[in-house]
């Protein structure tokens, strides 16, 4: 088989890459510029913004949405801890144009610039207390550009913070007398002059912004007790108003039953009055009648006036000693057929204070006495 010759073989590599190309199609796209996002937000874009009234707006907001429900005493210190040294929060945050967020959100969206408390710390003594900051060079920089250079005053800061908070709420006078040794450490010279590279020379600015957090903290305490009381008066009304309304129901509800008792009772009277010349006394007719519910008394069911009101057919009443017996000749309307129903009463008004219904025969048989009360409330279910 004879050699490809050099020159031979490259133009076939040749060839064979341009078919390649030629079957891929590439162009620039345009709207690949257009649409593309601007740089996001940096913390040195926006860290002149980072102020103690940003701060203490933000913290005003925190509040105002956690303080005002029903909040234990370890509950409403940590709403009103501010946990400055702490470099992985952060209460401050700006939207993807650079603008501070003013209204606490407990996360803020993804493409916010949260800033961490410890650095927001440094930039507050900066900004507003005029602590003079080190440059990036001073310090060494972290992966997220920052570096909380005053850690000995934020730690303090924080600690100062909690025993005041310990005192107002709790009513410790250990946490008073911690944060009074504390604050006479910061003015001492020989405290500050024991940190290295001027890193002292932030409790001046430190103790202004402690100084202002105390007023934040008592104008917070007054504000949620002054809601926490507000809340207990409407509550207290709407109770008051609550507990009127079910009295007035009630009151109601009594006088309704009343007038129906006094209509009931003058309907018996009438009902008694029509079946008087039945033979029955009138106060035996309307009298409560009971009978068995199982193998226990029913209690009341009804009068006797309304139950013989309620038969059908003929009806005659009878009085055997003790016994009172109440025949009934009622007609079948679906066979045509009419049974003999013998119902049997005796007379407990003085010790039971009713009339009972022992026994019902019908055509010579006997009713199962644990089923008379069903008896009775068909008879009364009857229009």
């Amino acid at each position: 088989m004879p050699k490809l010759k050099p020159i031979l073989i490259l133009q076939f590599f040749s060839f064979l890459f341009s078919i390649i190309l030629q079957q891929t199609a590439y162009s620039f796209n345009f709207d690949d510029v257009k649409n593309s996002q601007p740089p996001k937000v940096t913390i040195e874009d926006v860290k002149g913004k980072i102020s103690k009234e940003l701060f203490f707006s933000i913290m005003a907001s925190k509040c105002s949405q956690l303080a005002n429900a029903e909040t234990s005493s370890e509950g409403l210190k940590e709403i009103l801890s501010p946990n400055m040294d702490n470099s992985f929060t952060g209460i401050i945050a700006f939207d993807s144009t650079g603008q501070p967020v003013t209204t606490w959100q407990e996360e803020y969206p993804k493409e916010y610039l949260v800033v961490p408390n410890s650095f927001a710390f440094d930039m507050i003594l900066t900004n507003s207390y005029g602590l003079q900051y080190k440059t990036s060079d001073y310090y060494s920089k972290s992966q997220d550009n920052y570096k909380d250079s005053y850690y000995v005053c934020v730690n303090d800061f924080d600690a100062e913070i909690r025993d005041l908070l310990t005192y107002y709420i709790d009513g410790a006078d250990w946490a008073i007398d911690q944060a009074k040794n504390r604050l006479q450490e910061w003015k001492d010279p020989k405290f500050i002059s024991k940190w290295r590279d001027n890193l002292g020379d932030c409790y001046q600015p430190t103790y202004n912004f402690a100084s202002d957090y105390n007023n934040f903290i008592q104008k917070q305490l007054e504000i949620n007790k002054s809601e926490k009381f507000t809340k207990q008066k409407r509550i207290e009304a709407e109770n008051e108003l609550k507990r009127k309304e079910e009295e007035r129901i009630n009151i109601e509800n009594i006088e309704k039953a009343r007038l129906a008792e006094l209509q009931h009772a003058k309907e018996i009277k009438a009902l008694a009055n029509k079946w008087k010349e039945f033979g029955v006394h009138q106060d035996i007719l309307m009298s409560n009648i009971a009978t068995y519910a199982g193998s226990v008394a029913s209690g009341d069911l009804t009068t006797l006036v309304e139950f013989i009101d309620k038969l059908s057919g003929a009806k005659k009443w009878e009085r055997k000693g003790q016994q009172f017996f109440l025949y009934q000749n009622n007609k079948d309307q679906a066979t045509g057929e009419t049974h003999k129903i013998v119902y049997v009463f005796y007379d407990l008004r003085q010790k039971r204070g009713n009339i009972w219904l022992e026994r019902v025969v019908i055509d010579k048989q006997d009713y199962p006495s644990s089923k008379l009360i069903y008896l009775v409330m068909q008879v009364m279910s009857r229009q």
